[in-house]
């Protein structure tokens, strides 16, 4: 999908089969982005106020959303992302703000019996219902949930531990505001997510094209950041006059 924001506005939530409200996914599909700050897909314009879900994964199937930022959902469970029953979800390079659940799982709510793999994303900024909700795959190093960060934490971050396999739970992603076209929210400089993705799951460039990963903390070690957007930090020569 070319960078750009894409809403859904075809209001109607609460059926499935890709009529109206969210986006469902009956078949094996891969949806790859420009980048998560460059490609955006929501259910509404501002936080909570989505007219349903944005995907409901409904058959038994494989997904994967790559390289997307999936924001201002509103629903009663699985606002981001509802991986139903049986199918199987992988969700590398993504970013997950703005949404609201009325129940639980306000990015992500996997249910048993399903498998959902993450990796390099970053789930927070939920308006309600906690940010993950269900076990995630953490059995080997294919299907590893690795290299995260989630704001909230236990049950609500699906019970992943901090600094077991590279996740971060339960620190703020500290996201700047909206800015540039498409809009996207930046890291900060005191961002947690600098420096900590994984090199092996993270694009070769960020949404503006440049290279990952840079030296981004400038420990002398270039490793890219959880999520697609790349923070750079700059040095600033004095000025000489004469």
């Amino acid at each position: 999908m070319p960078a750009g924001t894409y809403a859904l506005i075809i209001a109607g939530p609460n059926e499935d089969a890709g009529a109206t409200g969210d986006l469902d996914i009956s078949g094996a599909v891969t949806i790859i982005g420009a980048s998560a700050n460059a490609t955006v897909i929501q259910a509404g314009a501002t936080p909570g106020s989505g007219i349903d879900r944005v995907f409901h994964v409904t058959g038994a199937v494989s997904s994967i959303p790559q390289n997307l930022k999936i924001a201002n959902g509103k629903a009663s469970i699985g606002v981001g992302i509802y991986n139903k029953q049986w199918c199987v979800v992988l969700i590398s390079n993504v970013s997950f703000s703005g949404n609201s659940a009325s129940g639980s799982g306000g990015g992500v709510y996997n249910l048993a019996g399903s498998t959902a793999t993450l990796r390099n994303t970053i789930v927070g900024s939920s308006a309600s219902g906690g940010d993950c909700v269900g076990a995630l795959s953490t059995s080997s190093h294919h299907n590893l949930s690795h290299h995260n960060l989630i704001e909230s934490t236990g049950a609500n971050a699906c019970n992943l531990t901090h600094g077991v396999n590279g996740n971060i739970i339960g620190l703020n992603p500290r996201l700047g505001g909206l800015t540039g076209s498409p809009a996207y929210r930046p890291l900060l400089p005191s961002s947690p997510a600098i420096d900590k993705g994984n090199n092996t799951s993270c694009p070769s460039g960020d949404q503006r094209g440049i290279a990952r990963p840079p030296d981004g903390d400038r420990n002398g070690v270039a490793i890219c950041d959880i999520g697609a957007y790349e923070r750079l930090l700059y040095t600033c020569l004095p000025r000489v006059t004469r």
